[in-house]
């Protein structure tokens, strides 16, 4: 169905028609997005609002964004090639994408009809972080995708994305994966060594200063990261100094 942008109607007319397309296929859920766009053109802001709260079947939330949707005739395009899912609600997740990075997601086959809604999610963060921080590392599991739709947003973006089994993932194969979450566990581990070191520093100098490298060895392994050593060596170094 082919919607002309703005197209001189009634509210009432306008409602019928948004209302009748509420909806079978992708195809009506194209036709209500396209629809309500137009209707929010032809009628104005206040009108449009009037349209949303008195006459649909749905709320103004909802509608409004379809509204959104129905201005972006990329996804709209891809949706009817079925490029793209067909639930509403996972196509909402590509509006905050510009053109050129949804053409990307769907030409690289990160985005398909079959894409879920948590990847459709993870997969639009990955596409406009500027950040080094693992993607969705801020949010429950149960938001996130699986670990091998993880895998994947991070083979095709270069991002790490965080899983629904709690891990990082990459983009690498199941052996260097392995690695990386092995390194991670090293690297906190460290971490959390310099800490009670430090702590124990507090309590007793002597204690710290005489059992330290022991204890390091004992705890830590020897692949753990090697400037973690080099951090323990300035921390004990500048213990020294205060004594």
């Amino acid at each position: 169905m082919t919607v002309a942008l703005v197209k001189t109607r009634t509210r009432k007319q306008w409602a019928k028609d948004i209302n009748l397309a509420w909806f079978k296929s992708v195809d009506d859920v194209c036709d209500v997005a396209e629809l309500c766009a137009s209707a929010a053109a032809d009628l104005g802001a206040s009108t449009f609002v009037k349209l949303c709260t008195d006459d649909l079947q749905f709320n103004r939330t909802l509608a409004n964004r379809f509204r959104q949707l129905g201005e972006r005739p990329d996804i709209i395009g891809h949706a009817r090639q079925r490029r793209l899912p067909k639930g509403y609600t996972t196509l909402f997740e590509f509006i905050p994408l510009d053109q050129d990075s949804l053409t990307y997601a769907v030409e690289s086959g990160l985005l398909t009809a079959e894409t879920s809604k948590r990847k459709g999610r993870a997969t639009t963060a990955a596409l406009q972080s500027n950040s080094d921080q693992p993607i969705g590392s801020d949010l429950s599991p149960d938001s996130l995708p699986s670990p091998k739709e993880a895998n994947e947003i991070a083979k095709v973006t270069g991002k790490m994305v965080a899983a629904s089994d709690n891990k990082i993932y990459t983009g690498t194969t199941p052996d260097e994966q392995d690695q990386y979450n092995e390194r991670r566990d090293q690297f906190y581990q460290t971490l959390d060594a310099i800490n009670l070191l430090a702590d124990l520093k507090a309590v007793d100098p002597g204690f710290f200063l005489d059992n330290s490298e022991e204890w390091w060895t004992e705890k830590l392994s020897t692949s753990v990261i090697d400037d973690s050593r080099e951090w323990l060596a300035s921390l004990l170094e500048a213990l020294e100094r205060r004594r």
